[in-house]
C-alpha cells in the first residue's frame, strides 16, 4: 500500500512539474513589489498585472492556517492572550502585524533559503564565535526610519578576550557608523545586558528614597574609533560581505585573571532610513532574551529594547590568548514527533584549543548534557563517538529518553568546563511531541524551502489525489 501511495504521488507531482515547471525554482525578488520587471526593452508594471490565481490560493491557505493555529496567541495591550482567529475578528486583518512597531517579517522564501544552509560544514579557525542566535535565524527586518537610530548589542565572552571581527546582517543598503565600547550604566538595571524586560525608551533608575530619575545607556567608554561603513545591500549570512568595520580590535577583561569577564557592546548607528538590520524571532527559536538595545530619534535619545521578540543578527569573533573555553560548533536538532515514548540521540560537535601536549579535550574536561522532559531534569556525561580526533575534538553524543503526551516539549543543552576551569554552555534547543491534526491522514506532507506558488500547486495535486493528508510547514 505504501508503495502504491508513493507511485500515485510521484505521478501527480510529475504531472504538476511538467505543467507548471516545478523543476525550475522561482527565486523571490527581494525588491519592492511595485518595482519594474525589465527584460531587454520590455517593462511590466506589476501593479497593472492581475494576480496569479494559484498565488491567491496559496495566500488564502496560509491565512486559513494562521487563523486556525493558536500555538502563538495574540497578546492584547492589557496582557490578556486571545486566539489569532479572535484577534483578527476583533481588530481586523492587521491584528497580528508588528509593523506598527517597526518589525517587518521577511519574505517566506528568504527565510527558507537560509535554513537550507544549516547543514553546511562548520568553519573552524583561530577565532571563537559569540552570538545570540544561529546564522540562519533571520526572520524580521527592523524598519526604524531615521538617521542616528542606534543599535547597541551586548556580548559576554567566556573569558578575557580580544574582539577581532564583527559580522552584521542587513535587509537593505545604506551607510552606518560602527564601533566597540564597554557596557554602560544600563548594567544598573540589567547586569548581564539583557533588555528583554526593558521597554523601548524606558531604561532608567530611581535613586532609593527619592524621585530622582537617571536615564541609562548601554554604551560606556568607547574602545575603538567610530568608523563609517557602506552597506551594499541585502545580506542574510555571516560571510565576508557582512563584515562590519568597528575601527580596530580591543581587549575585554583582565588577562591576569581568567575569571575577570566583563560585557562589551557593538554599536551600529544608521545613516538614514536605511540600512535596516535583520533580526531573529525570539519566539521561533524559544529565546526569552534580547541583548539589542535601541536609542535615537524614535525614542528621544532614551534607551530600551527595540522589541522583546527580536535580537539583531550580529556575530562577533574573538580570540582567547590567555585560555579558550570549549566551543560548541553545532548540536543536532531533531524534528517534532508523534512518538509519545522514544529515545532520541543528539550529536554535539565540540572543539577546544590544544595544550602543550597537543591535547584539546581529554579526561580533565567536564562535558555534561542536560535535558528537561515532563518537568524532570536529567544530566550525564557526553560520550565520545568514532568521529573524535586524536586530540579529543569532534562529535560527542547523548541520548534523550522520554515518555510524554502530545503538547509536551523537550529542552536540552550542554554545559562544559575545560582544564583551565573556563565554562561554556550551548543554547537550549527543543523538540515537541505533537498530535496529528487528522488521525485518519494517510500522508504527512512537510513543505520546506518551497515557493508559495509551488506550494499551492502541490496542495492542489494532493487534494485531487483523493488521499487524506496533513501538512507541516517549516517557517
Amino acid at each position: 500500500m505504501t508503495r502504491m501511495l508513493r507511485i500515485v504521488l510521484s505521478i501527480a507531482l510529475t504531472m504538476c512539474s511538467i505543467s507548471f515547471a516545478l523543476d525550475k525554482p522561482i527565486k523571490s525578488d527581494k525588491q519592492s513589489t511595485n518595482s519594474l520587471l525589465k527584460k531587454e526593452n520590455i517593462a511590466i508594471d506589476k501593479r497593472q498585472v492581475g494576480k496569479n490565481p494559484r498565488l491567491e490560493k496559496a495566500e488564502r491557505l496560509i491565512d486559513e492556517k494562521l487563523t486556525a493555529q493558536n500555538k502563538v496567541q495574540y497578546l492584547t495591550p492589557t496582557g490578556r492572550a486571545i486566539s489569532n482567529k479572535e484577534a483578527i475578528k476583533r481588530f481586523g486583518p492587521d491584528a497580528l502585524s508588528l509593523e506598527l512597531e517597526g518589525v517587518h517579517e521577511l519574505p517566506k522564501s528568504d527565510r527558507k533559503d537560509e535554513l537550507l544552509k544549516q547543514d553546511a560544514p562548520t568553519s573552524r579557525d583561530d577565532l571563537w564565535n559569540l552570538s545570540h542566535m544561529a546564522e540562519a535565524d533571520a526572520y524580521y527586518y527592523l524598519g526604524s526610519g531615521a538617521a542616528n537610530d542606534t543599535f547597541a548589542t551586548v556580548f559576554t565572552p567566556a573569558a578575557p578576550c580580544v574582539v577581532t571581527e564583527v559580522y552584521y546582517q542587513w535587509f537593505s543598503a545604506g551607510s552606518a557608523i560602527a564601533f566597540g565600547a564597554d557596557y554602560g550604566d544600563a548594567r544598573l538595571i540589567s547586569p548581564d545586558g539583557d533588555a528583554y524586560g526593558v521597554a523601548r525608551g524606558d531604561a532608567h533608575s530611581v535613586a532609593e528614597g527619592t524621585t530622582d530619575t537617571t536615564w541609562l545607556s548601554p554604551i560606556g567608554t568607547h574602545r575603538t574609533t567610530a568608523t563609517p561603513n557602506t552597506i551594499e545591500g541585502y545580506i542574510a549570512d555571516w560571510s565576508a560581505d557582512a563584515v562590519l568595520d568597528i575601527g580596530g580590535t580591543f581587549t575585554v577583561g583582565d588577562s591576569t585573571d581568567l575569571s575577570a569577564v566583563d560585557q562589551f557592546v557593538i554599536v551600529a548607528i544608521k545613516g538614514g532610513e536605511t540600512p535596516q538590520p535583520l533580526a531573529c524571532n525570539n519566539d521561533a527559536i524559544s529565546k526569552s532574551t534580547t541583548y539589542t538595545w535601541f536609542g535615537g530619534p524614535w525614542t528621544e535619545g532614551k534607551w530600551g529594547r527595540y522589541h522583546y521578540i527580536t535580537d539583531n543578527m550580529v556575530l562577533v569573533k574573538v580570540t582567547y590568548p590567555w585560555g579558550a573555553p570549549i566551543a560548541v560548533a553545532s548540536m543536532s536538532q531533531p524534528s517534532n514527533t508523534y512518538e509519545t515514548t522514544a529515545t532520541r540521540t543528539i550529536s554535539v560537535d565540540l572543539f577546544d584549543d590544544e595544550d602543550e601536549s597537543g591535547n584539546a579535550l581529554d579526561a580533565n574536561d567536564v562535558l555534561s548534557y542536560y535535558y528537561v522532559a515532563g518537568g524532570d531534569t536529567t544530566t550525564g556525561a557526553l560520550t565520545a563517538s568514532n568521529e573524535v580526533a586524536a586530540n579529543g575534538n569532534g562529535i560527542y553524543t547523548f541520548e534523550i529518553t522520554y515518555s510524554l503526551m502530545a503538547g509536551d516539549s523537550v529542552g536540552y543543552w550542554v554545559e562544559l568546563t575545560d582544564d583551565d576551569n573556563l565554562e561554556s554552555k550551548s543554547a537550549v534547543q527543543y523538540f515537541n511531541v505533537v498530535k496529528p491534526w487528522n488521525d485518519a491522514a494517510d500522508i504527512l506532507l512537510v513543505t520546506d524551502g518551497i515557493d508559495v506558488d509551488q506550494e499551492a500547486i502541490l496542495l492542489e495535486a494532493m487534494e485531487n489525489s483523493g488521499f487524506i493528508f496533513e501538512v507541516w510547514d517549516v517557517p
